[in-house]
C-alpha cells in the first residue's frame, strides 16, 4: 500500500488542560488551525485529541498534536521543548508575547551559526523554541 508520509517526524503531541486556550495560542503564534479532532476513550482515557497543522500543509508535514483526558487530574508540562522553523522569529515572539506566552530568551542573533533564535512557554507551561536561519550573502 502507498503512503504520503516519508519517514521521520510526523507530529509532536503534549498533554495540555485547556484545550481551546492552547489551539487558540498556537493558531495566533504560528497560523496552526485544527485538522482534526479525535473524541475517543472511556472511563479515565476519555479524550479530545486536536491535530494542529498549517493551513496550506498536506499529510506529509508535522503536526502537533494537543490531548486534553478530560476524566483524568491537570498534565503537568514535563521538560519538553517544541521547536518549529519560522520565517521571521521576531514577528512570532511578538505575536507570542500577545498570546500570553512567558519569555524564557528573547529574541538572539547567532549569526556563526547563522540563526535567529527565541524561547518562550506557552500557557501551559511548555518550553516553545522558534528558529529564523538568517540569509548569508552569496
Amino acid at each position: 500500500m502507498p503512503s504520503c508520509l516519508e519517514p521521520g517526524l510526523s507530529f509532536v503531541k503534549l498533554a495540555v488542560n485547556d484545550p481551546e486556550t492552547a489551539t487558540a495560542f498556537y493558531k495566533a503564534v504560528l497560523g496552526l488551525e485544527v485538522a482534526v479532532r479525535i473524541d475517543g476513550g472511556t472511563g479515565e482515557n476519555a479524550f479530545h485529541e486536536y491535530v494542529l497543522a498549517r493551513p496550506e500543509g498536506g499529510a506529509a508535514v508535522s503536526n502537533l498534536l494537543l490531548m486534553h483526558y478530560y476524566n483524568r487530574p491537570p498534565s503537568q508540562a514535563a521538560d519538553v521543548t517544541v521547536g518549529f522553523v519560522v520565517p521571521d522569529v521576531a514577528e512570532a515572539f511578538a505575536a507570542a508575547l500577545a498570546a500570553d506566552a512567558s519569555v524564557v530568551t528573547p529574541v538572539t542573533e547567532l549569526p556563526d551559526q547563522g540563526l535567529r533564535l527565541c524561547f518562550f512557554r506557552d500557557p501551559e507551561g511548555y518550553t516553545v523554541e522558534l528558529l529564523e536561519f538568517l540569509r548569508t550573502g552569496a
